[in-house]
């Protein structure tokens, strides 16, 4: 019954923003990502062989100057016992560019200009591939993408 063990998947989209801010000073250089504020559910995966996940959402950018956003992808871990899968088993795109898990990044937008004030709309897709399912707990496995935010070149 292990071979048939039902994995569900979700992410926790991170922002880096702070929830409640002081008056912007437009003078001085910013930028502002906002994600959907809840959880991304992939669905449940299960079965021998590579299995595969994805989602689509948007992400909203305003910025008054040159900006880079780019993102990054901490390992699925066990919801109650804390497991992780391992990252041979795991693989992860984000607008199709592999993103190495846990350590490293993928540009996702840049610009040498502002958004003006109503920002701009940036489409995302998340893919995740597992494989070997069998050799992990059944269960809710959670994972988080980091979008970083530089502004400049």
């Amino acid at each position: 019954m292990k071979n048939l063990a039902k994995i569900i998947l979700s992410i926790a989209a991170c922002m880096v923003m702070a929830d409640s801010a002081a008056a912007i000073d437009l003078s001085m250089p910013f930028v502002s990502v906002s994600l959907p504020r809840t959880p991304i559910n992939l669905g449940g995966v299960w079965g021998p062989g590579l299995q595969e996940v994805s989602a689509e959402f948007d992400a909203h950018v305003v910025a008054n100057c040159a900006y880079h956003v780019s993102a990054s992808f901490r390992q699925f871990k066990h919801q109650k016992r804390g497991e992780t899968i391992a990252a041979p088993d795991l693989q992860v795109a984000i607008n199709g560019d592999k993103v190495p898990i846990g350590a490293g990044r993928v540009s996702v937008v840049q610009s040498s200009q502002g958004t003006g004030s109503s920002g701009v709309d940036v489409p995302l897709e998340l893919w995740l591939g597992l494989r070997h399912l069998a050799n992990y707990p059944a269960g809710r496995y959670e994972g988080a993408l980091v979008i970083t935010v530089t502004a400049g070149p």
